[in-house]
């Protein structure tokens, strides 16, 4: 509670409002007629607080994210029916040297359950890692996820790296571009929960079978208690999130709709 109560988020917006109520009480000795423009001022800083707080991130992204939070995606048992299983890099945390470059939090998520699900299949010959990092070296992320995945069990022969594409619309077609993938090819994409609904239909525009395996839910992390309404930066964060994903889904659907 007390990591809560002086956290940066929480403390400026206290701070803010305190700021508020005094400047307001101070003038309207001196200006009796203007005693109404803190409540425009106070709006914003409780809207943040609103958002930044756990229980209301939780509830939006219960309701962004509930076509893949099903018992059966979440657990799926061994399966035939997939050919290839490709996982949507999540970014890297760099270092000051390469050599101290880790995957970002999301790409463990993803490349943990993408890999898991991997050996559980029975026809997949390929497991793909996807996603070009921008700088001097656009493998960097993919090549994290396969030490990952090699370490896991998989044979390095499984794996294929496509560092070419740099967003969602460029996987499913970077992807067509590697000899060992057909349209026809039975698919499942990996990728977080909260990214999922434009993943799936983007992949689903180019392939006739896409299987949606979803990893790394922002639903489901409530820290419990009064902390539930308390705000914290994580919690901003994963809000920012999940409004980029959904003005993301809008600007594909236009894309799409125009091309």
């Amino acid at each position: 509670m007390i990591k809560t109560l002086v956290s940066p988020i929480f403390t400026l917006l206290v701070f803010m409002i305190l700021s508020i109520i005094i400047s307001e009480k101070k003038s309207s000795r001196y200006h009796r007629r203007n005693t109404g423009g803190w409540k425009f001022l106070l709006v914003p800083v409780l809207l943040l607080w609103i958002l930044s707080t756990p229980i209301f991130v939780d509830f939006t992204a219960e309701i962004w994210e509930k076509p893949y939070s099903s018992p059966e995606m979440i657990k799926p048992g061994e399966t035939d029916e997939v050919e290839a299983v490709t996982v949507l890099s999540g970014g890297i945390n760099k270092g000051l040297y390469p050599e101290q470059d880790l995957p970002g939090d999301g790409t463990i998520h993803r490349t943990y359950r993408g890999t898991k699900y991997f050996q559980k299949t029975v026809n997949a010959d390929h497991l793909v890692f996807q996603g070009r990092m921008s700088g001097e070296n656009p493998e960097a992320g993919v090549k994290l996820m396969r030490d990952q995945a090699k370490n896991m069990g998989v044979n390095p022969e499984k794996i294929l790296l496509e560092a070419k594409s740099r967003n969602t619309r460029e996987h499913p077609l970077e992807l067509l571009n590697k000899s060992e993938i057909k349209a026809e090819t039975s698919i499942a994409i990996v990728t977080s929960a909260w990214h999922m609904r434009r993943s799936e239909r983007e992949f689903s525009l180019y392939f006739e079978d896409v299987t949606p395996v979803p990893a790394e839910f922002i639903s489901g992390d409530l820290p419990g208690g009064l902390k539930n309404y308390f705000p914290r930066a994580s919690s901003l964060r994963n809000n920012t999130r999940l409004l980029h994903e959904i003005i993301g889904c809008l600007w594909y659907r236009f894309l799409n709709f125009i091309n």
